[in-house]
């Protein structure tokens, strides 16, 4: 995963109000003529999925994706100035056809 910058190497830095980009690189282990990415939090044991993220992988990925190519999947989001500061297990997925195609998780620290 690129993207994740800050002093700690140990929590992603997740700002307030502001732009924050990602990229999972990653080989497709199937065929498959979709892509769904999912995007969790893990806030004290509840896993919440993240509104506001767009689902369809496929806007960010040439599909249909083939079994060994490369992809480089990247999205950006921000974090509402209205969530409290918080830190979380961020669960980052992305679901083929035939099951997961890659996930990553890394905790994450909303902060002003």
């Amino acid at each position: 995963m690129i993207g994740c910058v800050g002093n700690n190497p140990n929590v992603c830095p997740l700002p307030k109000g502001k732009d924050f980009k990602l990229t999972m690189n990653f080989v497709a282990n199937q065929d498959s003529a979709k892509a769904t990415f999912r995007f969790t939090a893990d806030v004290g044991g509840i896993k919440i999925p993240v509104p506001g993220i767009d689902s369809d992988a496929c806007h960010h990925l040439k599909c249909p994706l083939v079994k060994g190519e490369k992809y480089a999947y990247t999205f950006t989001l921000q974090v509402p100035k209205i969530v409290p500061n918080l830190k979380a297990v961020v669960r980052m997925e992305l679901v083929g056809d035939h099951g997961s195609l890659t996930c990553a998780d890394m905790n994450g620290g909303v902060s002003d």
